[in-house]
């Protein structure tokens, strides 16, 4: 819950999609907005701090939204991906360095623009099926699981060697 992650967004996004359904947000972490965020949220958002068990929340979601507004990789984003989780992102050069090779996979919005996000949280809530993305989860593991990242840290410190 810092600046740059922007919860606010998040939640006055949600809030506006929401009005008509009964769905909940559920967001993970702490900082420094975390009062600020419990002001700003209603019945329909849980605010659970630090956990040790992110995977079994992703398991629990159908969506995940990222509303940063910079990133080194975005390691919670391909979790979220790993997982089959629709994604929708603020259109930052990390994410988008991600999905280069497909951006059907995600919905992206400008860094702040609620209404954009609002819609998009609508779409998904509207058309939610708790169908998990095996494309999406199949194409983080391709391009960012374990083996092939192993081999490009292992390219990197080769090239530095020598």
């Amino acid at each position: 819950m810092i600046k740059r992650k922007d919860p606010s967004t998040i939640i006055q996004a949600f809030k506006a999609a929401n009005h008509k359904y009964k769905a909940v947000l559920v967001l993970l972490g702490d900082g420094d907005l975390m009062e600020q965020c419990k002001e700003e949220s209603d019945d329909n958002i849980i605010l659970k701090g630090n956990v040790n068990n992110v995977n079994d929340f992703l398991k629990a979601s159908d969506v995940y939204v990222s509303a940063s507004e910079s990133e080194g990789l975005p390691n919670s984003v391909l979790e979220a991906g790993r997982c089959g989780l629709n994604l929708i992102l603020s259109d930052i050069p990390q994410h988008k360095e991600v999905f280069e090779n497909n951006l059907d996979y995600i919905s992206l919005f400008n860094i702040g623009d609620i209404k954009k996000l609002s819609k998009a949280i609508e779409k998904e809530i509207s058309e939610c099926s708790s169908e998990i993305n095996h494309d999406l989860a199949n194409y983080i593991e391709k391009y960012f699981g374990n083996k092939i990242m192993s081999e490009k840290y292992q390219e990197i410190y080769d090239y530095m060697i020598g």
